[in-house]
């Protein structure tokens, strides 16, 4: 699933400001040196707190995660075949880990169940 991150920094004001967007599963410490790279050739008077620097998921990636969640979900639970069972339920096994490594906690799965659509992105 294709996420979109914000690569931030906090200046030593305590005044956050996001620099870049990238659009990948999850940006790796490369990505994060280059974006720096990038931000420090362009503003190399900048004055900043080394520790205050990385990326976070933005808060559509975080909805339509919970979203495939609730799909994979719904999916799992209403579908007549085995694999379609199995592969929506190794799908919902995936997305709760995503949002467990995450720090986000998910909806129940009374509330899932409400919003999640039969077949809908994200479900098998």
């Amino acid at each position: 699933m294709q996420q979109h991150w914000e690569f931030y920094i906090v200046d030593k004001a305590g005044i956050e400001r996001t620099l870049a967007t990238r659009a990948c599963k999850k940006p790796s410490r490369t990505d994060l040196w280059k974006d720096m790279q990038r931000w420090l050739s362009e503003n190399p008077f900048a004055d900043f707190d080394l520790e205050q620097v990385g990326y976070r998921m933005t808060d559509v990636t975080k909805t339509i995660l919970i979203q495939h969640l609730a799909n994979a979900l719904t999916t799992w639970c209403n579908c007549g075949g085995h694999h379609k069972a199995e592969m929506n339920s190794r799908r919902v096994k995936q997305y709760r880990s995503e949002l467990a490594e995450l720090k986000i906690d998910p909806p129940s799965d009374k509330e899932l169940y409400k919003i999640g659509i039969f077949n809908g992105d994200g479900a098998y």
